[in-house]
């Protein structure tokens, strides 16, 4: 059952924010149901939102998609490794495995849906435009200019890709297409901004860009939230497999030592 909005209004956002806080388990209670009173279904968007940002919900904060902060977690992790297409025989990087196991969920939980993510697919986009490697150097604190060499490649392969980067990341590429204008659009997508400055004499001022600083230390906390979310998870699920392999050689044990008594003869 899908019950959360994919609008984000003003009376929504606040009716969001005002809903009563609800636990783990009446959450997943209540996503096990077909129907949903509307304050529920704002209770449950509460629930999810603090549980992926880590902060409290504010009306600000549901504007903002999770969704864009995660696919800038992922454009900056590394690849899971290559795959090799049989027919070309070319290489390809292969998704980082929080993308691969997002693809992988969402199949199964919605077997007979085709209206699947595609994570993967963008994430492949994003990073053969070269958008992890300039990312990265932005997120350190670097500065770049629009004559950038790794800017500048990134921009004549969206042109050439037009079509591709139109199906799979949603926006047109123009054949004038302005390496700023791309990048500013490539980042907006992950939930970032670009900050400017203007550097040297007058009448020769260059324009140096940045990430916003206010955008940037935001997702920065809910990356690092995330990350240590997943860590719990691998945690609790490593300590209940362990408790599993313990219960089970005790199980054992028992079942040998049941086998080494032997009843005694009935004396008449």
């Amino acid at each position: 059952m899908i019950w959360r909005s994919r609008c984000c209004y003003p009376p929504y956002n606040s009716a969001v924010a005002k809903s009563n806080d609800i636990s783990a388990s009446e959450y997943r209670a209540r996503k096990s149901k077909d129907y949903l009173k509307p304050e529920e279904v704002y209770e449950c968007e509460k629930f999810r939102i603090r549980d992926s940002y880590g902060m409290e919900v504010s009306e600000e904060l549901v504007e903002k998609l999770i969704r864009a902060i995660a696919s800038m977690e992922a454009i900056l992790s590394e690849p899971g490794g290559t795959v090799v297409d049989p027919q070309s025989n070319r290489e390809y990087p292969s998704p980082p495995k929080i993308v691969a196991d997002k693809d992988r969920s969402e199949r199964d939980k919605l077997p007979l849906s085709m209206d699947w993510g595609n994570y993967s697919a963008r994430w492949l986009a994003r990073f053969n435009l070269g958008l992890h490697d300039i990312l990265k150097r932005l997120v350190k604190g670097e500065e770049i200019t629009a004559d950038d060499p790794q800017l500048v490649r990134m921009t004549e392969i969206a042109i050439q890709c037009a079509a591709h980067i139109k199906a799979i990341l949603g926006f047109t590429v123009p054949a004038d297409c302005q390496p700023i204008w791309l990048l500013a659009t490539l980042v907006e997508q992950l939930g970032l901004k670009l900050a400017n400055r203007k550097e040297g004499p007058r009448g020769e001022q260059v324009k140096i860009y940045s990430l916003a600083k206010g955008e940037l230390v935001f997702a920065l906390h809910v990356i690092a939230h995330r990350e240590q979310k997943r860590a719990r998870q691998f945690a609790t699920r490593g300590f209940s497999l362990l408790f599993a392999i313990v219960l089970t050689a005790k199980s054992s044990e028992l079942e040998i030592a049941n086998c080494l008594v032997s009843t005694p003869p009935i004396l008449v």
